[in-house]
């Protein structure tokens, strides 16, 4: 039986048989993490500025690499927000550099978002 710690700090056993014959997914085990991060905004923000912002925010952080660029897409229109998806790869990932990355990523992107009166709604 094998125990792993998850990125949230339970203990998972898992019988050797299983991880001998399933894939194991470690998120962290490279040079480099690809972050996702989902940004709603209402239905009156210029879109173009939010996701400029976006970009602008993961290009100038010291944390995000620049190649690959970062990225921004569309996800879907909800009832009350437009969905965006902020794409962006962390350098030397562990549990505690991408929370901390994404962290100050999100807390930045506030700040850019309030000085452009862009409006950041709940996620539907």
């Amino acid at each position: 039986m094998a125990r792993i710690r998850t990125p949230s700090n339970e203990i998972v056993s898992v019988p050797n048989a299983d991880l001998t014959a399933n894939a194991v997914t470690r998120p962290y085990s490279r040079n480099r993490y690809r972050a996702d991060v989902d940004v709603a905004v209402d239905y009156a923000a210029d879109v173009d500025e939010a996701a400029a912002i976006l970009r602008e925010v993961a290009r100038s952080h010291p944390g995000i690499l620049d190649a690959p660029a970062p990225s921004v897409r569309f996800l879907e229109f909800g009832d009350a927000t437009i969905r965006l998806r902020a794409q962006f790869w962390i350098v030397d990932p562990t549990r505690e550099t991408v929370a901390g990355v994404r962290l100050d990523y999100a807390g930045r992107v506030q700040e850019r978002f309030e000085e452009a009166e862009i409006a950041m709604r709940p996620a539907e």
